[in-house]
């Protein structure tokens, strides 16, 4: 348990050092188009944004799930029902 937690925390600070480099690419005209585009496209951008993150995070999310299900089954010795049941 202790590796892994130490594993967690090596990756967790590559990512923050890692971060400023992430801030660089957000490109100039990118950046004046959508600030000269409004209100209305900026709430667009922002919907765009949200309709973008959806699929990402259903996927994340029903991976944690299926993990869960299984370490709850490992532990208590029973077996998942099969799918054709």
């Amino acid at each position: 348990m202790r590796e892994l937690l130490h594993r967690v925390s090596l990756v967790v600070a590559a990512l923050i050092i890692a971060a400023p480099g992430a801030f660089a690419q957000g490109c100039a005209m990118c950046y004046q188009n959508a600030a000269n585009s409004g209100p209305q496209g900026a709430a667009a951008l922002r919907h765009g944004i949200i309709v973008l993150m959806i699929p990402p995070l259903t996927i994340f999310t029903g991976i944690l799930g299926m993990l869960y299900q299984r370490r709850n089954s490992s532990r208590a010795g029973e077996e998942l029902p099969s799918p054709e049941a």
